[in-house]
């Protein structure tokens, strides 16, 4: 038998939980072989990369137009400021996620204008790849919907939905 552990998208315990590790050495002690997976972790690693951050601008490109002069209606709308930004700097920043990616995982991280910078970089990278989905936002700590998330009804809307939807082509 073989068993596939998975971390939810987006679970953000203040400790490590190990209830899953726990079980996971049990059922290997037991036998059993087990895959252990950080889906939170996986989508992390796939949005921030360079692919990634030039698709977002492309799309923010296609839904606003290349000026951000040409607002779609029919939906919220994030601050035209933040479009342009974007669509201005997204190239650059393109270039720069997988690096200071590379960065937070390793001793550079610690010092400090280096780490501060890596840091500043993904976390404008998750501002830039959440526009195309506004009002949803991915950030480190968590994940705001586009719409209410007590409903089953508005969360099974959600789930197809690909102008809110950014984990919709990840999975």
């Amino acid at each position: 038998m073989k068993v596939m552990l998975l971390f939810p998208p987006n679970w953000t315990p203040t400790m490590p939980h190990l209830a899953l590790p726990t079980l996971t050495a049990f059922l290997r002690a037991n036998g059993v072989e087990v895959i252990q997976r950080d889906l939170n972790l996986e989508v992390f690693d796939e949005i921030l990369t360079r692919r990634y951050i030039e698709t977002s601008v492309e799309k923010l490109k296609g839904i606003f137009g290349v000026k951000a002069d040409t607002p779609p209606s029919g939906r919220a709308l994030p601050p035209r400021e933040k479009v342009l930004w974007a669509i201005n700097e997204g190239q650059g920043l393109a270039k720069k996620v997988e690096g200071a990616k590379d960065i937070l995982r390793s001793k550079r991280f610690f010092d400090g204008p280096v780490g501060k910078r890596a840091f500043e970089t993904v976390i404008e990278a998750l501002e830039l790849a959440s526009l195309p989905f506004y009002p949803a936002n991915l950030n480190f700590q968590s994940y705001t919907a586009a719409a209410p998330v007590d409903s089953s009804k508005e969360l099974l809307k959600l789930v197809k939905d690909e102008r809110y939807n950014i984990f919709i082509d990840i999975y």
